[in-house]
């Protein structure tokens, strides 16, 4: 596969996991084709090396993903599937969550061995907390 088709990352993969329980409950229609299908073709930003754990604000339809081996968080709209930020300074981040109730996200930051919160109006960073063995999921 070349380098181009690993830069774009279809949308339908990174909410995949949202729908995983139901793919497993029912994998084929009546008709016998998968109820999943494209939405759209993305592009991300930075180098196509390893996403991992996302989370959605559904009260805004913000996609926030981890873009590890790039130190990322991208900052996803899933209404006009455009990329809203692409947030560096976090080594090696695995795990994100969204909390919008308080108004933050918070991701497992491996490389610095912490856990950052960062604010989701202005999307700039308010806490660290750590040293952490290894921090990676989030939940």
């Amino acid at each position: 596969m070349s380098l181009i088709a690993f830069r774009k990352v279809r949308l339908a993969s990174v909410l995949v996991l949202a729908v995983l329980p139901c793919a497993f409950s029912q994998t084929k229609t009546k008709s016998g084709t998968s109820p999943l299908r494209t939405v759209a073709d993305v592009p991300l930003p930075g180098a196509a090396v390893r996403f991992d754990y996302q989370s959605l604000d559904s009260t805004k339809g913000i996609l926030y993903i981890a873009h590890m081996n790039a130190d990322q968080l991208v900052v996803f709209d899933t209404a006009s599937r455009k990329v809203l930020a692409n947030l560096s300074g976090f080594a090696r981040v695995h795990g994100v969550l969204a909390v919008p109730e308080i108004g933050r996200l918070f991701a497992s930051v491996t490389g610095d061995h912490e856990v950052a919160a960062v604010d989701m109006s202005t999307l700039r960073t308010v806490a660290k907390t750590g040293p952490i063995n290894y921090p990676d999921g989030i939940a």
